[in-house]
């Protein structure tokens, strides 16, 4: 019975990482110095980017800057860090809707919370505390995976 929980666990987190699922929990974020806010006028538009920066400190004292987009997709408000998980080249978000590093050619899914689709990233777009407060979207943190990435 034990080697079949076994068998049955690793098809599972198989299944997970073939469909793209985050089979671990929710991340830790670091917050920012200050909160981003955009207001819902510059989201109208859907798959039109709002890029933003954010400022957050380290913990080892120093400021670090995140550059992010926020864009309406068709199904809601989303906000994805433009740091690429490979080698924190600059994502871009194209023309038929993916998320595009320009550097390696990894390849993300907005429509799918930033998952990896292709390249050498291999893991998902780092996330942002984000949610919708009134007429804004209100931007909080950043994943705190990210920060070993620029220590």
């Amino acid at each position: 019975m034990e080697r079949r929980a076994l068998i049955g666990g690793a098809a599972a987190s198989l299944a997970a990482a073939a469909t793209g699922a985050d089979a671990s929990p929710s991340p830790r974020f670091l917050p920012f110095q200050t909160p981003v806010v955009i207001a819902f006028p510059q989201l109208e538009a859907v798959w039109a980017p709002a890029p933003f920066r954010a400022r957050f400190t380290k913990s080892n004292g120093e400021d670090s800057v995140v550059p992010g987009i926020a864009v309406r997709t068709p199904r809601r408000i989303e906000a994805f860090c433009t740091y690429c998980p490979h080698e924190l080249c600059v994502i871009k978000l194209t023309d038929d809707h993916q998320l595009r590093c320009p550097c390696h050619f990894s390849l993300f899914d907005p429509l799918r919370d930033g998952a990896w689709i292709a390249g050498p990233a291999m893991r998902r777009t780092y996330r942002f505390d984000h949610r919708v407060k009134g007429p804004d979207l209100v931007i909080t943190g950043i994943e705190a995976d990210l920060e070993r990435r620029l220590l």
